[in-house]
């Protein structure tokens, strides 16, 4: 027997393309039900999810929102509740080693981290053959799939 997608799969995955090719959909994100929007930022690969982050508006943080000492502190709102989640799930989905080994404060700056050096790591290596007769900006390496996405489409060095 079939397993037919639901409704709601089918519209995150929607939302998944979108976030990550457009920006029409934004402002429409930000209005979904509490448990709709938390589904989503869930299962959203990292482009889209770095996107939807970084744009929201901050009146609509509900329980993402700061404290009042996070504030005073000046403190980058959108780095906590399940956005933190989030980016610690895409971590472990993608180096489950160094996932056990870190404790980092904010997830996001630690993923991003790591998938910068691993591009430098593997630009490095190119570079060091024998065979490598180019320049470093010519290397592109591709992103490492994560959730059906690739993290960023490729590195150029």
């Amino acid at each position: 027997m079939v397993n037919v997608p639901s409704l709601v799969s089918l519209s995150i995955d929607a939302l998944k393309r979108e976030l990550i090719h457009g920006d029409d959909l934004l402002p429409h994100v930000y209005e979904l039900p509490l448990e709709l929007f938390n589904s989503l930022v869930e299962c959203l690969p990292p482009l889209a999810l770095q996107k939807l982050q970084s744009e929201m508006p901050f009146k609509n943080y509900d329980d993402y929102g700061p404290s009042s000492d996070d504030l005073k502190m000046g403190r980058k709102c959108g780095r906590y509740g399940n956005f933190d989640t989030a980016w610690k799930a895409l971590f472990k989905f993608r180096w489950p080693d160094l996932a056990e080994c870190v404790k980092p404060v904010d997830w996001q700056q630690i993923y991003w981290e790591t998938h910068v050096q691993n591009c430098l790591d593997e630009a490095a290596e190119i570079a060091l053959l024998p065979s490598f007769s180019g320049c470093l900006g010519e290397i592109q390496i591709l992103g490492a799939k994560a959730n059906g996405f690739n993290t960023i489409g490729s590195c150029q060095v």
